[in-house]
């Protein structure tokens, strides 16, 4: 299952810079993503930097009224976008 994960947390930070528009991981490759935030020098130096040549900002809720409505829709999107990607 881990390494089913971070197949998906790879295949999210690609669609993250590749999709055109802002993603939102599932529950599983949300918390690979904070588990890999906190190696800042591993994640910001070697893999921003490095392997996807840009800065991925993690952006958590704010707990606005409208912010269930706007990340599901952000996840659709994004499934959207996965599927026209990878099939």
């Amino acid at each position: 299952h881990a390494l089913a994960v971070i197949e998906e947390y790879k295949r999210f930070a690609f669609l993250a810079q590749a999709a055109g528009h802002p993603v939102t991981p599932s529950v599983a490759v949300d918390a690979a993503w904070h588990f890999h935030l906190q190696y800042t020098l591993e994640y910001w130096d070697v893999f921003c930097a490095g392997v996807l040549r840009a800065r991925l900002h993690h952006m958590p809720a704010t707990g606005a009224p409208d912010e269930g409505a706007v990340y599901a829709q952000r996840y659709r999107d994004t499934l959207d976008s996965y599927r026209r990607l990878f099939g």
